[in-house]
């Protein structure tokens, strides 16, 4: 929680060190599930501090490790940091993947795939499609609304970016008709939005 708090507070020294002894901790009591957590944290902090390449590095191996074992106890969030990663590096194919995989998870622990959809709104707005990006984007925001919760600092940099490209690429009356189009999707209706079924021969 310290390495939290100080992340939020801007202070990422200190929360790197908070972190790091969590990392620690988790290693010394054997327990897979909350290093992989630590490391999740860790590499959010990366790219938040502009090394997403770091992050990428962080995550990779504890990724395949996870994705190989037969006992997956990842919510999903951790994948999703991954992902993230992944773009802000520029390894969009990589990054839809891991998307991909973090969507059902993430549904299963919290009920819903705004954790997920949050970030990868950023992702389709990267390749172009704005609409659709904008759409989910709105969707996400409206579940986080209702749920009295607000996005991680690294989502809500991104939401800024967003709505600052948004602003350039659509008028005024469109981005308030998409964003109306956005919140009245439902969870099912959001995740195909942004992630088509894959063809049988991708």
């Amino acid at each position: 929680m310290a390495g939290l708090y100080f992340g939020y507070a801007g202070q990422p020294r200190e929360a790197r060190e908070h972190l790091l002894e969590y990392l620690n901790l988790s290693r010394q009591m054997r327990s897979d599930s909350e290093e992989f957590i630590a490391l999740g944290l860790l590499a959010d902090l990366e790219v938040a501090s502009g090394q997403p390449e770091r992050a990428v590095e962080i995550l990779r191996e504890p990724i395949a490790r996870v994705r190989a074992s037969t006992t997956r106890y990842d919510d999903g969030i951790v994948v999703r940091n991954y992902a993230t990663a992944l773009m802000e590096a520029g390894h969009l194919e990589e990054a839809e993947s891991a998307f991909r995989d973090a969507l059902p998870h993430a549904r299963r622990a919290y009920g819903s795939a705004a954790f997920v959809l949050h970030d990868a709104a950023w992702l389709l707005a990267r390749r172009g499609r704005i609409d659709d990006a904008a759409r989910v984007s709105a969707y996400a925001e409206s579940v986080y609304a209702a749920m009295g919760r607000k996005p991680r600092l690294l989502a809500q940099r991104n939401q800024e970016r967003l709505r600052t490209l948004f602003s350039t690429q659509r008028s005024a009356a469109a981005l308030v008709a998409l964003g109306n189009e956005g919140r009245a999707l439902t969870d099912d209706q959001a995740c195909l939005l942004a992630f088509p079924p894959l063809a049988a021969d991708g």
